[in-house]
């Protein structure tokens, strides 16, 4: 990917991070998850399961954005040397 489109993608990246809807919506659906967990019993398997592997894909979300957000600054600031 051209390197000013990988900053622009960091650029929406963070604007992104950095709502208040988009943190609350997080929120809201960890804490939905949570919710499942501890109002299932533990021999409800598949229902944890899935609370778990749900709560890990908003993870990984979040995390894809904040590398994004790295890579931009890395780039902009070997652009500055």
């Amino acid at each position: 990917m051209e390197t000013q489109k990988i900053i622009e993608q960091g650029t929406r990246a963070e604007t992104l991070l950095a709502t208040d809807a988009f943190n609350g919506t997080v929120r809201s659906l960890l804490d939905q998850y949570v919710g499942v967990f501890f109002s299932t019993e533990p021999e409800q398997v598949e229902e944890r399961q899935a609370a778990y592997y749900a709560a890990r894909s908003v993870q990984e979300i979040i995390n894809t954005l904040n590398q994004q957000v790295l890579i931009k600054t890395q780039l902009l600031e070997a652009k500055e040397q």
